[in-house]
């Protein structure tokens, strides 16, 4: 496959050049490269080229290829789904039915991350981490209350997440990080207080990196106000001043992965009480990181392809993430001056108007998603 008049960033660096594809790797880019023989050709003109994006927090509650084909319409390429057996991301799930896992069986059948979702067998989990050279990441499970302590969930009668102990857990899984010397991605970091004491343990010579939800940097708490059930979102979303907090942080590079977040609503539930918890939103991932992050210049987006793709690639060392030659062909095409609108009522983003739509997904080189009449071939 030849993509043809393609932008694109090396690194911090625009190009426009040709990117040709072959046996699953991007082998060649140049100017005015010439197709071979039955080479299918992808006019790229006015349309811009990235690395797909990696997405290392999902729930699979509707069936995987149904999944994968949202995500492909998103921009991830590869998931990291935390149930069931499929997940294009080879996990361990260190915990099995509350008993600790065959984590040396698993790493030998290719385990690419080791996922802790409690504190349970802490030590045990972090020795693996670090004797077969497991990237770790801590996902630990939410309490499922409503809102954050605070004014408004007092105001609307709420349960809600005591703030006063959500690091209490997270703290441990810092320090493991420092005796031991092992890299530790922390899931759902929503709060400015987990980052000040992220910083203060990698001061100390920890590894850790932080991954924030999407749908806590564009949204605010003030939305239950309106008791909407697609707001209804496990971990809570903060105050205004909670999200400016975390929009900082990302400005400041102290936010090293973004997700969606993905899980199925998995209810027809129309009060907000009722409603089942999740976060319907990874078909519009690339368009709503791009409007809300890049477009109001949250972030730059060499930032944003940073934060999505790259440093996920290099926590678990795939050879993707980038725009390179001899990288995998993990791409997506895509049109920066399209204009979308939400469609899904369960998404939290319902109704939003965003800038940014993905045209075309490859993966290996091979073509997993297209929009209708885009990318013209020839």
């Amino acid at each position: 496959m030849l993509l043809k008049n393609a932008s694109f960033y090396d690194d911090e660096v625009l190009k426009r050049a040709d990117i040709r594809l072959k046996d699953s790797l991007i082998i060649e880019i140049g100017e005015n490269l010439s197709p071979t023989n039955n080479e299918e050709v992808v006019e790229c003109e006015k349309l811009f080229v990235l690395p797909s994006f990696i997405d290392l927090s999902v729930t699979d509650l509707e069936g995987y290829e149904n999944l994968k084909q949202k995500a492909f319409k998103g921009g991830v390429g590869l998931l990291n789904v935390f149930n069931g057996d499929q997940s294009g991301i080879k996990n361990i799930m260190a915990l099995k039915n509350n008993q600790l896992a065959d984590i040396a069986t698993l790493k030998n059948k290719g385990g690419e991350i080791l996922i802790a979702q409690s504190d349970a067998f802490l030590e045990l989990i972090s020795h693996y981490a670090k004797s077969y050279n497991l990237p770790l990441l801590i996902s630990l499970e939410n309490s499922f209350e409503a809102l954050n302590s605070g004014a408004l969930a007092y105001e609307l009668g709420q349960n809600f997440v005591d703030n006063a102990f959500e690091n209490t857990r997270l703290v441990r899984f810092m320090e493991v990080s420092r005796a031991l010397q092992i890299p530790v991605l922390l899931d759902k970091v929503n709060s400015a207080t987990t980052l000040k004491l992220i910083k203060a343990f990698n001061d100390l010579g920890a590894r850790l990196q932080a991954q924030t939800p999407l749908s806590h940097l564009i949204l605010d708490e003030s939305v239950y106000e309106d008791y909407e059930p697609r707001f209804k979102i496990a971990p809570p979303l903060r105050d205004k001043e909670g999200q400016n907090a975390l929009k900082e942080a990302l400005k400041n590079n102290e936010i090293a992965m973004l997700t969606s977040l993905h899980a199925s609503k998995n209810s027809n539930a129309e009060l907000f009480e009722e409603s089942a918890f999740g976060c319907e939103s990874i078909e519009d991932a690339f368009s709503v990181a791009y409007t809300f992050l890049v477009q109001k210049k949250v972030i730059s987006f060499q930032r944003l392809i940073k934060v999505m793709a790259t440093n996920q690639a290099e926590f678990l060392k795939l050879n993707v993430g980038e725009v390179k030659e001899n990288q995998l062909a993990n791409l997506m095409i895509v049109d920066l001056n399209a204009q979308t609108r939400v469609g899904n009522q369960n998404s939290p983003f319902y109704g939003l108007e965003l800038y940014g739509e993905v045209q075309r997904m490859i993966l290996k080189g091979q073509t997993t998603f297209i929009k209708e009449n885009a990318c013209k071939k020839s």
